[in-house]
């Protein structure tokens, strides 16, 4: 009898990515049904950044919807007493693998943001933005991280203190800080100027209408809201901000339109 051939090893690496692409698809579809635990417990054995940090993401927002529901279940039963703090159960079990592989510099940038999500949950304030910025420095296009240090950052001064990526997505997180400290002149500016090289982006659109209704520019803003409406006449974001340029115009026919479009579309469960 023939003993049996070793397995090559550049097959074996082919077949454990095989195996870890079909985890990775079964994961992704438990994740997009909000079946987070069985998300993460699929990837348990698979190998690779992607795995890794799906199944530490699931396991987060699985303890994160168990918080809620502890929260509900608590203030229900204690009448009109606010409940007690309520923690996310799984936070200790990530954080303390992420710490782990964070201390052998084997964090990608994913990764390092949710790290920093996590010691944001345990109060562990001094980190999070280095940890934030460092995801960045990997993964710059990670738009999450960029709102995570928006959120963190309480005035301009705060935000040039940053070592940021030089990277295109940093025009977007400005504009973004000035419309959130409203700062609207700046951020139309910045906004228009994002205009010119994606002018297909209905986020930019949606952002410079805003940033024109904050300043009470509403004839402009009422302009670009109807821009947007006619390239997305489907979304609901914003559009309650739209409803509000119209009733104070008093633009009753066109207010009469906004909702026949919209009430059509289900809100996500």
């Amino acid at each position: 009898r023939r003993p049996a051939a070793a397995v090559p090893p550049a097959v074996a690496v082919a077949i454990n990515e095989g195996e870890a692409t079909d985890a990775l698809l079964l994961a992704r579809c438990y994740f997009q049904m909000r079946e987070y635990m069985r998300a993460s417990h699929v990837l348990e054995d698979a190998p690779g950044d992607k795995a890794r940090f799906l199944r530490l993401y699931a396991l987060y927002l699985a303890g994160e919807r168990r918080k809620d529901d502890q929260t509900l279940e608590e203030s229900s039963s204690l009448a009109d007493s606010y409940p007690a703090h309520v923690n996310n159960p799984q936070l200790k079990a990530v954080e303390a693998e992420l710490r782990e592989l964070h201390e052998r510099d084997q964090l990608d940038g994913y990764a390092l943001y949710l790290y920093a999500v996590v010691l944001k949950q345990l109060q562990r304030t001094p980190q999070v933005l280095e940890l934030l910025c460092a995801a960045l420095h990997k993964e710059p296009t990670l738009w999450a991280a960029w709102l995570e240090v928006a959120a963190a950052c309480p005035d301009r001064d705060a935000v040039a203190r940053l070592s940021l990526p030089d990277h295109w997505m940093a025009h977007f997180f400005y504009a973004h800080v000035c419309l959130e400290l409203q700062q609207n002149t700046e951020a139309v500016t910045l906004y228009e100027r994002l205009s010119v090289t994606f002018p297909q982006s209905t986020y930019v659109l949606a952002q410079l209408a805003t940033a024109h209704y904050q300043l009470r520019e509403f004839d402009e803003a009422q302009a670009r809201f109807e821009e947007l409406l006619k390239a997305d006449p489907y979304r609901l974001d914003h559009v309650d901000t739209y409803s509000n340029i119209l009733y104070v115009k008093e633009s009753k026919r066109a207010l009469s339109c906004v909702a026949p479009p919209t009430a059509c579309r289900p809100l996500p469960s």
